[in-house]
């Protein structure tokens, strides 16, 4: 299989890191080559000495991106858990990279709050216009969202199809396939 970026994006950090985790797992266990590129694990060597943390976030973000590029390249799976606030640095990284597939992760102001996520970060956070695959962890839950991005990837052939298949209908596969349809992703 050759290597593609899963960016999961989206104002809360804890929830995309639980998820990325969980995405992760099971590509390993499909046995694919993974490298999961979270904000924890690199924000110490790769984040600027900003005292303006959105500053910090891009700055590191585009070191994020280049690092997944090159693993992309290499054939294998990066995945980045990064709150990228701004579009158009993810729709750069689109670019760069390529093999790319955004992945939304929506989640309610309360939820940032007990989060510490403050007002000002999210107003400053864009949504993305077109992610292949949008989470509401608050209502579907990190494994219901989790099979979702597997199926997509899927779809896109990104990923071969799993053995164990049960848990999505013709319906809701039809449903997957019809948006990326929509979104001219297929």
């Amino acid at each position: 299989m050759r290597g593609f970026t899963l960016w999961v994006t989206g104002p809360s950090c804890q929830n995309n890191s639980i998820l990325s985790r969980a995405i992760e797992e099971e590509l390993l266990e499909r046995g694919m080559k993974v490298e999961l590129l979270n904000i924890d694990a690199v924000q110490s060597c790769l984040l600027g000495d900003s005292d303006d943390p959105l500053v910090s976030i891009n700055e590191g973000m585009k070191s994020v991106g280049f690092i997944a590029h090159l693993l992309t390249r290499n054939d294998v799976v990066a995945i980045c858990s990064y709150p990228s606030p701004r579009s158009s640095s993810r729709d750069e990284m689109r670019k760069l990279i390529g093999r790319f597939v955004e992945v939304y992760c929506e989640c309610a102001l309360d939820n940032l709050k007990k989060q510490g996520i403050s007002m000002e970060e999210w107003n400053a956070y864009e949504k993305p216009d077109k992610p292949e695959v949008i989470c509401d962890l608050e209502k579907e839950g990190h494994e219901e969202c989790a099979h979702k991005i597997l199926k997509t990837l899927e779809i896109l052939g990104f990923i071969p199809p799993s053995d164990d298949d049960e848990a999505y209908s013709e319906d809701e596969e039809d449903k997957i396939r019809q948006r990326l349809q929509d979104l001219g992703y297929i």
